[in-house]
């Protein structure tokens, strides 16, 4: 990137008299400038050779399909033959093709969107490999995910403790959807949204169209969080992916450069 950095500072020469490592960034000369984070195209980060393997990992920390990885990275970076990069690296993850899904052609039935954030979630349990149970809500329109480790277990008072910490945060729900196993059948956890004015609605299991995109939502974070767990990853590592963070600090504050 130094002869990059040259030329942008000292102006650029004809294509066929640059060197050959600079000539991809010829096109997009006009657009590149540096700044203290490095060089900048198009208000994303343009990223040396020597880390962009590290920056593919990182973006897929979640695991996401091959589209998804192609957004996020253009959102925050640049660099030629990023597309191709993701692609390839994505297509060869071995973790995603171990729990690639059979049925990925399913057509979901989308229900009402809810008028605003936190009107509306979905409650799961997700078990971690390590062998902790957590809470994960999701937010109908936003997407938006909260996950929180259960104090014990799968029980009505713990569920009840944690849904209590989340409101605290977002506010109390007009709604709540879960599958209707326990607790949410218990006495408990039924006292516990008609005091707190909440209405519940159940979705068979074994009817997922139901649910619409939120179920594909629930479902591909379970999954992503499965495979971070297998590497060994922190699983909160993995919800910056739901949850707006910058992408482009994160990373770059990891490696940097």
């Amino acid at each position: 990137m130094q002869g990059v950095l040259f030329h942008i500072n000292n102006g650029w020469l004809q294509k066929k008299k640059t060197k050959i490592a600079v000539q991809p960034y010829w096109h997009c000369k006009e657009e590149l400038y540096s700044s203290k984070e490095g060089i900048i195209f198009r208000g994303r980060l343009v990223v040396p050779v020597k880390y962009r393997k590290e920056i593919l990992k990182l973006l897929h920390v979640s695991h996401k399909g091959i589209v998804s990885s192609k957004i996020k990275a253009r959102e925050y970076f640049y660099w030629p033959n990023l597309n191709r990069d993701v692609e390839e690296y994505v297509s060869k993850c071995k973790i995603c093709q171990k729990y690639q899904r059979e049925n990925q052609k399913e057509i979901l039935i989308n229900p009402e969107i809810p008028g605003r954030s936190w009107q509306k979630v979905v409650c799961d349990f997700f078990f971690c490999l390590k062998g902790k149970e957590h809470l994960l809500m999701i937010d109908y329109l936003s997407k938006y995910v909260e996950l929180k480790p259960l104090t014990t277990s799968t029980t009505a008072q713990s569920v009840i403790t944690v849904m209590k910490f989340i409101y605290a945060t977002h506010g109390i729900p007009e709604e709540l959807v879960s599958d209707g196993g326990p607790p949410y059948n218990s006495n408990l956890m039924m006292n516990f949204f008609r005091e707190w004015g909440i209405k519940y609605h159940v979705t068979p299991p074994h009817f997922p169209r139901a649910n619409g995109q939120i179920e594909r939502a629930v479902q591909t974070v379970k999954n992503s969080l499965t495979k971070a767990a297998e590497e060994g990853k922190h699983l909160y590592v993995v919800l910056l992916d739901y949850t707006g963070c910058n992408q482009q600090n994160t990373c770059h504050h990891q490696l940097n450069f």
